[in-house]
């Protein structure tokens, strides 16, 4: 599939509503209603974070077809990068992991830990 029809679904799909599967038809916009309705305003910025990329892909081409539909694009390593080099990140290892463990669930510390394991919530 082109890029460019890749771009568009996942941008129906995750910014704006349900999509009919096969022809890629917009249902319905309940992802869009819902920003609207929770921020109070049609006016916000659309981020988008990527870590890796279909092996076609350049970054440039990404940033700039999701860019047609106001979304803006960031990579994870450059998310990476900004947190050592603003000097957050004393043993960048470590911070890596600190930063990944605080977005897991007890569920999956669980299931990364093994069942014997104590997890706090």
């Amino acid at each position: 599939m082109p890029l460019e029809e890749r771009v568009r679904l996942y941008y129906l799909k995750k910014f704006v509503g349900a999509i009919r599967e096969p022809t890629g038809e917009l249902i319905n916009r309940c992802i869009e209603e819902a920003a609207k309705r929770i921020l109070l305003t049609s006016e916000y910025e659309k981020w988008l974070v990527l870590g890796e990329l279909h092996k076609k892909d350049s970054e440039d081409e990404l940033k700039q077809e999701f860019a047609k539909h106001g979304v803006n694009v960031i990579f994870f390593k450059d998310v990476l990068k900004e947190i050592q080099i603003r000097g957050i990140a004393k043993y960048h290892t470590g911070r890596f992991l600190q930063l990944l463990a605080s977005q897991l669930t007890p569920e999956a510390k669980k299931s990364l830990l093994g069942e014997k394991h104590q997890v706090d919530n």
